[in-house]
């Protein structure tokens, strides 16, 4: 279903300049059993949001495309002298190989997988448990959410949706701070977290979700949540010391 398809992921795709076009019947959404109304909203504000933030369209066709033979295709598109030469030239590829390379699934699959692992490399996200001796049992543990985790390599691949993305992630007063890490202790990804080289409290707001666990665990009053951009995790920054 569609609904189950979050804006960040759009996001990725339309970042990554993967051409887009959704083929779908409305009659399907409108005869849906389990969210007849709820459904098509969901996925509508979905692709709405990841066309503004990336300023990329998603094309939409109501009708669902049939599959058709290369050689009805190619009649279509150029009329039967043209057809046969590029089905001519078709077979010189394959004869030569250069129709594998072209092709190729294991060579798209290498791209890709060397795209994503690039991206990786240059958000430095550091998941699982980390040792640190300044925390209970002598670990932290971070939590990268997929669509968080999908929303950051978007940024990377297409630097301006920084700007266009704003998100709701946990603010510290330092004043009001008085280290006691009960925030801590209720974080679920583990954004809020003791710093293994000073114990003093350490924020990485690439991995807060917002959920206002913190806010409600601090006694003193010093956290509280706030609307930001995505430009808030430093990206552009990073890339800009790289290039540098």
């Amino acid at each position: 279903c569609l609904a189950c398809i979050p804006p960040e992921l759009w996001t990725l795709l339309l970042a990554e300049n993967i051409p887009l076009c959704v083929a779908c019947d409305l009659h399907y959404c409108e005869d849906c059993d389990i969210a007849p109304e709820r459904g098509q909203m969901l996925y509508t504000h979905a692709m709405d949001l990841a066309q503004e933030w990336t300023g990329r369209e998603i094309r939409y066709d109501r009708e669902i495309p049939e599959r058709q033979s290369k050689a009805d295709m190619a009649l279509e598109r150029y009329g039967r002298r043209e057809a046969f030469g590029s089905l001519k030239n078709d077979a010189l590829d394959v004869v030569s190989g250069r129709r594998s390379l072209k092709s190729s699934d294991a060579l798209k699959e290498m791209y890709r997988t060397r795209e994503r692992r690039r991206m990786q490399e240059k958000l430095k996200l550091r998941d699982g448990e980390i040792i640190n001796p300044h925390a209970d049992a002598g670990r932290t543990k971070r939590i990268m959410i997929p669509r968080r985790r999908m929303l950051l390599e978007s940024i990377v691949a297409e630097g301006s949706v920084e700007d266009a993305v704003s998100l709701t992630i946990s603010a510290t007063d330092a004043h009001a701070c008085i280290e006691n890490h009960d925030c801590v202790k209720v974080c679920a990804t583990g954004a809020r977290s003791i710093s293994p080289e000073t114990g003093d409290l350490d924020f990485d707001p690439k991995y807060c979700i917002g959920c206002g666990a913190c806010v409600n665990a601090c006694a003193m009053g010093a956290v509280s949540l706030e609307t930001v951009s995505a430009r808030t995790f430093g990206l552009s920054d990073e890339s800009q010391t790289e290039l540098t």
